[in-house]
């Protein structure tokens, strides 16, 4: 609850070093004209920067981040109490100092599979482990380590989570009305081999379109589900996490398979 509220210095949520957290909305946000929320984190000074994605979902298990950007330097550490350019930095939140939250546009993720840019439910926000040395470091869209304040000088170190706001809500439909098959499809074994059978299970009259994604978001095969037919067959996985989403015309559901 104290990520819940207006933005300031009363209450946060210190995520710590990789640490994250997931906000819930009961009316979904939307993509409108120009940015859609703003993420809001509690830096005292506009240098002093603890920096974090952010990803978002429709129904809490696909998540789709951000492409972040950053620009700074990696040849020499931020220390705890460093400072980074701001300038440097897009689509990562805690780039501007307490009660100025770092705006998203959902329209840059208009291509992306598994979510419903006018149905975001969830917020997810990701410390960035500030560390540009490997295994510790983390990257940005382009493979560019993100510098920022390591190690944290404090045990509530990390990114401060003040608050999100949400500039465009989705008046017409609600997280818990909203009519979806998440409840009604089940899909075993999640956890497979290379040659595990999948099966599904579905009351829905309806015809699906199944996709099978890798954990970088690449397609890997498309196959169409008859109704209520209970039998998906092999997918081609090798060692991995993979994502199945399903699709009718009117309703959509994702789920996790683990390969090993």
């Amino acid at each position: 609850t104290a990520a819940i509220g207006s933005a300031g210095l009363r209450g946060i949520v210190s995520l710590g070093d990789g640490g994250s957290a997931i906000l819930t909305f009961q009316k979904p946000i939307k993509d409108g004209a120009g940015f859609d929320f703003a993420v809001f984190e509690n830096g005292f000074e506009d240098r002093y920067l603890e920096l974090a994605f952010v990803e978002v979902s429709t129904d809490g298990q696909r998540f789709i981040r951000f492409p972040a950007t950053s620009l700074t330097q990696t040849t020499t550490q931020t220390d705890g109490f460093g400072y980074t350019n701001p300038t440097d930095l897009n689509n990562l939140a805690g780039k501007y100092r307490v009660n100025y939250g770092t705006p998203f546009d959902l329209y840059e993720l208009r291509d992306s599979v598994g979510i419903d840019i006018e149905h975001i439910n969830f917020v997810k926000i990701i410390d960035v482990v500030g560390s540009i040395s490997a295994p510790y470091a983390n990257y940005d869209a382009f493979g560019h380590a993100v510098n920022d304040p390591f190690p944290t000088p404090f045990a509530s170190g990390g990114f401060d989570l003040d608050a999100v706001a949400v500039l465009h809500e989705n008046t017409t439909l609600t997280t818990t009305n909203r009519v979806s098959p998440i409840e009604k499809i089940g899909v075993f074994p999640t956890i497979v081999t290379e040659n595990t059978e999948i099966h599904l299970e579905t009351p829905n009259a309806e015809v699906l379109t199944m996709q099978l994604f890798d954990n970088q978001g690449r397609l890997l095969t498309t196959k169409q589900i008859e109704k209520n037919n209970p039998y998906i067959g092999k997918i081609p996985v090798k060692q991995g996490v993979y994502y199945l989403y399903f699709q009718s015309n009117t309703r959509f559901f994702t789920t996790k398979i683990i390969a090993f």
